[in-house]
Order: C-alpha cells, then structure tokens, then sequence
C-alpha cells in the first residue's frame, strides 16, 4: 500500500494462515492517486480497493479464526474470547506500521497531530488532482534533498493548498540527512507502471520482442536509483495508454 500496490482479488483464498497475500493475478499499482481505486474486472463494488485492503485482511482472519473455533477450546464461548483477543491486535498493529511508512515516505519524525494532519491534508489535495502517487513522492523526495519545488507543483495542473501545505511540509520536516535518505528508500522512483508491463507483453506475444521486457527488468533491479537515461520510465502513462482494468489471467 505504501507504493500504491493494489492486490486486486485479495478474497480468503488470496491470503495465507500466516496472514500474507498470495496469488496476484489482477494486480495493479496506481498511476493517479485516489484512495478508493479498483483495477480488478471482477471488483464491481470496491471491496478489495487500495484503502479497504487493511479491512479486508482482517475479515479475512477471521474466517480463518472462525475455522480453528473448534479445536481452540471445547466451548465456544472461551473459542470465540481466544480468536477475538488475537484479532484484535491487527488493526492497531497495521495501522501503526503504516502511520509510520507515511511519516518515512513524507520525511517526518514525529508521531503527532501535526504530521497526521500534514499526510491527511497532503492526501486530499493529491486525491482532488488525481496526481501521481509514485511521481508525487518521488518529486517531494527529491525537493527534500535540494532540488526545485516545481518538481511537485508542475505535477499539479490546479492545487488550491499546495503552496502552503509545502510550506507547513518544510516547517516540520526533519533537515537530517538521514531522513532524506529514508525518504528514498520508502519511495521509489519507478514502479512496473501498467501501461509498461502489458507494452512488454504484447512486444513479447505479438512480435517475439523481448527487449521492452529486458529494459523494463533493468530498471526495476534498482527502483529507488533511476538513471536520468531512463527517465522515460518514471513518466506516468498517456490517456491512451491507461490501463484501467486487470484480469485474472493477467
């Protein structure tokens, strides 16, 4: 989720008993941001989409749990207690990893109301533009270590906030030169965008091309470094080359 990754069909048969997901068929990563996206062909209603993913997770646990009920304790009651205070713990354990992958990916340190609300604010002026998750985070960590704020503004054809919300993003922002190199390594400047990976398929199926599949591997061994050569891989996709669905078979 930190990078965008959406599963696609993250259903109980997409999850393993240690609680990992399997099986990435209709997978996607998000080109524009907005936090109730769906690629999946199948996901008519927004179940498995990128902000219900935690929710998911933990319903899904549970059925695991209701399955051990048996063999847990003799009586349900004392089953049913041992499952829910297991279950419990998730939701405040994922929620802490990732408030802090959040606060890495915007260069912040403290766990406080300020910075909530700087990532709360910075997510809805990129939803309201519809900005580029990936190059959005790659431009802010860039800005970080020196470079120009136009690496994010040009991002944004209109922004109302986004000037100032720089301007509170610089004020609590840790100037340690550490924090703009793990600001780095939580986000990456290229990711295997969609458009991408269906041009080395169809390169590969239709013309017996491998080459868009090799450059594209190349890139993606070293995601958090991009050679300025292979810029090209960092910009989002053309209206025409959107992929705005994914399939099983895919």
């Amino acid at each position: 989720m930190l990078v965008g990754f959406i599963h696609g069909v993250m259903n109980t048969d997409n999850v393993s008993i240690v609680g990992e997901t399997i099986d990435y068929g209709p997978c996607a990563f998000m080109d524009e941001f907005r936090s109730n996206k769906v690629f999946s062909s199948i996901d008519q209603t927004g179940r498995y989409a990128w902000d219900q993913q935690p929710a998911v997770a933990y319903w899904n646990l549970t059925q695991f749990a209701q399955c051990l009920l048996p063999i847990l304790h003799t009586r349900t009651e004392n089953a049913k207690s041992m499952a829910e205070e297991q279950l419990e713990a998730f939701i405040p354990l994922f929620q802490n990893a990732f408030q802090e992958g959040l606060r890495q990916k915007f260069g912040l340190t403290k766990d406080d109301e300020a910075s909530a609300s700087l990532i709360e604010d910075g997510f809805n002026i990129m939803g309201a533009s519809k900005a580029d998750f990936t190059v959005f985070f790659d431009g802010l960590t860039r800005v970080a270590g020196g470079e120009a704020d136009t690496l994010v503004t040009e991002i944004f054809e209109h922004a109302p906030g986004l000037v100032d919300w720089l301007t509170r993003w610089r004020d609590l922002k840790s100037d340690e030169l550490d924090v703009t190199e793990s600001m780095r390594q939580a986000n990456p400047a290229v990711i295997p965008r969609n458009h991408r990976v269906a041009q080395a398929i169809d390169a590969a199926v239709n013309d017996h091309n491998y080459e868009p599949f090799r450059q594209l591997h190349r890139v993606l061994a070293n995601p958090y470094q991009l050679n300025e050569l292979d810029h090209e891989f960092r910009n989002p996709p053309e209206p025409q080359e959107l992929v705005t669905q994914t399939f099983c078979g895919t």
